[in-house]
């Protein structure tokens, strides 16, 4: 599915392996300290106090499993949950099961909203932060729990593939560069990289 996204104007980078999202991230770990500095620079909050308007940016992992042994990979992420809303910067991380080893307390005391399909157990439901996720009807496709202040169940919606390509075929205006640069303004990114090592 992530497949879809390839050339869509707003996606920056795919990756579908470990090694391959070293770059984007430091990257982004770049971009947030030059917008922490702009914070402290304008004696502000939230990038929405800012006199200039800077893009969101959504950092999606599709598969936590794929780097359960990068632990340099989950620091990352860790911080982009930890400390992106205020910057705009806003993290999804999705897996298949729940793993105990990733959605550690750090991480997921960070994740305000948990979405579960049904879980085998209460222990896998408790894992997933969504308690009663294991009393979801099995023979019920695409219900699913979520938890924001409290937990409630909803159906999802179910999108195939021809519907998605017709919703981002707008969206499809270019074949992306090969590198992830992260493309925002108004401020440039000069030197983001010496700056990311720095710190």
């Amino acid at each position: 599915m992530e497949t879809l996204f390839h050339g869509i104007e707003h996606v920056d980078a795919l990756c579908f392996e470990a090694k391959e999202m070293r770059k984007p991230f430091a990257l982004l770990r770049a971009e947030m300290y030059r917008r922490g500095d702009l914070l402290l620079e304008h004696g502000v909050t939230h990038i929405s106090r800012l006199p200039f308007k800077l893009p969101r940016i959504v950092v999606v992992v599709d598969e936590m499993s794929i780097i359960k042994r990068e632990t340099d990979l989950i620091e990352m992420i860790q911080q982009f949950a930890s400390q992106g809303r205020a910057l705009g910067v806003h993290t999804i991380i999705s897996m298949q099961r729940p793993d105990a080893d990733l959605l550690n307390s750090a991480l997921k005391a960070n994740l305000r909203v948990r979405i579960s399909g049904r879980q085998a157990d209460v222990t896998n439901a408790k894992v997933a932060g969504v308690i009663g996720a294991e009393e979801i009807d099995a023979a019920a496709r695409g219900r699913m729990k979520i938890k924001i202040d409290d937990v409630k169940e909803f159906q999802a919606y179910f999108l195939d593939e021809e519907a998605c390509k017709e919703i981002l075929s707008p969206y499809k205006t270019r074949v992306k560069d090969s590198e992830p640069h992260l493309e925002v303004v108004p401020q440039p990114l000069f030197g983001l990289l010496e700056k990311g090592e720095q710190r």
